[in-house]
């Protein structure tokens, strides 16, 4: 469990909060928020913030796999990997026990799912828990994207109340990355910008403890955390659902297994993601899911320069034939290749405000 400790803050920067909601048949947004300085600095230090530590935590993670075997292998390896998560484009998951998969996610797709969960965080009009303590149940929690793009979007909202994340996930791999990229998190924030204080309390008062099994175990064993110690819950589902059938998380046994959780926790929201519409529906429980550009409508911009200069390092130093694929440039953009993706909040499709960003 990553549990985010209470401390006692002023509000961010004295920026402004902005409680009214516009009507839209599409799901809730944000009103035009009035113009704060400080948005654009805080944006810019958390890009900074998190491009320089993934680029630190992978290349650790290179040169620890580099070691293990001769470059002939490596090459191999992580040719292996980049057309592996190729596949996440079509909706078909990859080995993610497998340690060369992980470094190419924590390269390609940590940055952008970061990003979507602390665009959806910051800006939705009804996830600011005010009061009591909140427990999160994260359904395919990786590398811990939700609990740190949580903590960067609830740091932008003075959220000030004691968090856990639950974590469930099949992979051991992901989870030893997990921990070691938020370690680094909270060794790298404290000599940043004093404008990432609140991020700084967040961070830096976070333990870790998550279940890493499948669901369904999770599920059958007493893995369950006592729901009645918490004052809310929460559910989320964040890229985590797929149509392929030898998946762990295939969406129409996923969404069995999320029902049994919503009988059991009785969730205050739910949060579910994804690119495959078939596959978030189901999960979400919807009959319908209409995908959406948002690439407009993200807090973090631009691209990852450190992150970038590592991916083609790592395709110089193991002298691959197509360099294509790892001498892309690494965006903050959630959606891959511009594919559209489908978010539900509360079973309810939801678009992030451009206006809002």
């Amino acid at each position: 469990m990553i549990e985010i400790g209470a401390s006692h803050a002023g509000p961010w920067h004295q920026r402004k909060r902005v409680d009214e909601v516009t009507d839209c048949p599409k799901g809730p947004t944000l009103a035009k928020p009035s113009i704060d300085p400080n948005v654009e600095s805080y944006r810019k230090e958390v890009a900074e913030l998190l491009d320089d530590t993934i680029a630190h935590v992978a290349r650790s993670e290179y040169r620890r796999l580099f070691q293990k075997h001769a470059r002939d292998k490596c090459r191999g390896k992580m040719c292996e990997a980049l057309d592996a998560l190729l596949g996440l484009g079509q909706g078909t998951p990859p080995d993610y026990t497998d340690e060369w998969v992980t470094l190419g996610y924590l390269t390609w797709y940590q940055p952008r799912q970061i990003n979507l969960v602390a665009s959806i965080c910051a800006h939705h009009p009804h996830l600011s828990p005010s009061s009591g303590r909140l427990l999160v149940v994260d359904v395919g929690c990786g590398v811990f994207a939700t609990a740190i793009g949580m903590a960067i979007g609830f740091a932008m909202r003075d959220v000030d109340v004691p968090i856990m994340i639950h974590g469930i996930d099949p992979s051991d791999t992901m989870k030893r990355t997990g921990k070691k990229l938020l370690l680094a998190l909270k060794k790298a924030i404290p000599g940043r910008s004093a404008i990432l204080s609140d991020l700084r309390r967040i961070l830096c008062t976070t333990s870790i403890k998550c279940d890493f099994t499948t669901l369904y175990d999770y599920l059958t064993f007493p893995h369950l955390p006592s729901f009645s110690s918490y004052d809310a819950t929460w559910l989320t589902v964040i890229h985590a659902a797929y149509d392929c059938i030898e998946s762990d998380y295939n969406a129409t046994t996923l969404r069995c297994h999320v029902n049994l959780l919503e009988k059991e926790a009785n969730p205050q929201h739910k949060i579910v993601t994804g690119i495959d519409a078939e596959a978030v529906k189901r999960v979400a429980g919807r009959k319908r899911a209409t995908p959406r550009d948002i690439t407009n409508c993200i807090l973090l911009k631009e691209w990852c320069p450190r992150i970038t200069s590592l991916r083609k390092c790592i395709a110089d130093d193991l002298e691959l034939d197509d360099k294509r694929l790892l001498y892309k440039r690494v965006t903050w953009d959630p959606s891959p290749s511009k594919a559209k993706i489908c978010i539900f909040v509360d079973d309810m499709p939801y678009e992030i405000d451009p206006t809002t960003i």
